[in-house]
């Protein structure tokens, strides 16, 4: 482990501290662990912890750019992205490996700590729940959690959430296929430590605030998806949208007189 993944690992279990849980740094053995294990009085909390940091080669190519005075453009998907599904699939490996008691919490906290660290939560996120924008001619653009494959249905009773950071804020993020779902959306984890930062479908869902594509359908057949939300919500006027992230960043020079203010 890198002196900079284990500054991680500190700052995380401090954190942790600092909102009353006791945590336990785990010691590497011949396979590898979980990070942390976490407690708060007869709960216990499985976390291992993965940072998204960029292609040090296309940061490499984009600054050389800048410095000849050229424009960087940069697109990408804030859906689902194989980069992030091996990172959770790595980090569920690991969680196998201590093994969880039937009553653990299983979880893995994903650090943005990119160039574009919003895009990087948006990817967590979108490869987490599987989620596209459906545009409804007759109404409001909402979120559609689980429109394509996603890993938390995927690993739905080895991962019980995730908690998303990016240095300045943090979601928990519940799966709600794993059967601890109700005990973790009542934990101490939930309602005092991320108390004002969490993702639960279910709830959003009931609020209208999104869609939930629940049902059975290929997720490679994005029609037969929307069928299924047409008859679920009773609207017919809907299609899919998926988002992207643009950038445009150029270097301007210096006026002299400002070089002498």
């Amino acid at each position: 482990m890198s002196n900079t993944d284990q500054g991680l690992k500190d700052t995380i279990a401090d954190f942790l501290r600092d909102r009353g849980l006791e945590v336990v740094q785990l010691r590497e053995r011949d396979e590898r662990t979980p990070d942390l294990l976490v407690a708060y009085q007869h709960e216990r909390y499985i976390i291992e912890i993965k940072s998204k940091r960029d292609n040090e080669a296309l940061l490499r190519e984009e600054a050389q750019l800048l410095a000849k005075g050229e424009i960087v453009k940069h697109f990408e998907g804030v859906g689902r992205r194989v980069p992030v599904t091996r990172v959770i699939e790595s980090a569920i490996k690991q969680i196998r490996n201590l093994p969880p008691r039937a009553s653990d919490f299983r979880l893995i906290w994903l650090h943005a700590e990119g160039l574009r660290p919003k895009l990087q939560m948006q990817q967590f996120h979108g490869t987490l729940y599987g989620t596209t924008d459906i545009i409804d001619l007759e109404g409001p653009t909402r979120l559609c959690y689980y429109f394509y494959h996603n890993e938390l249905h995927k690993f739905r009773d080895e991962l019980d959430g995730a908690i998303l950071t990016d240095g300045e804020k943090g979601q928990l993020c519940l799966n709600n296929f794993s059967p601890r779902t109700g005990n973790l959306r009542e934990s101490f984890l939930a309602k005092e430590a991320f108390k004002d930062g969490i993702c639960d479908p279910d709830a959003l869902e009931s609020n209208n605030g999104v869609l939930i594509a629940d049902g059975p359908e290929d997720r490679q057949d994005s029609d037969a998806v929307l069928r299924f939300l047409q008859k679920k919500y009773g609207r017919t006027m809907i299609m899919k949208m998926d988002m992207g992230y643009y950038e445009f960043r150029t270097t301007l020079p210096v006026d002299d007189a400002m070089e002498r203010d």
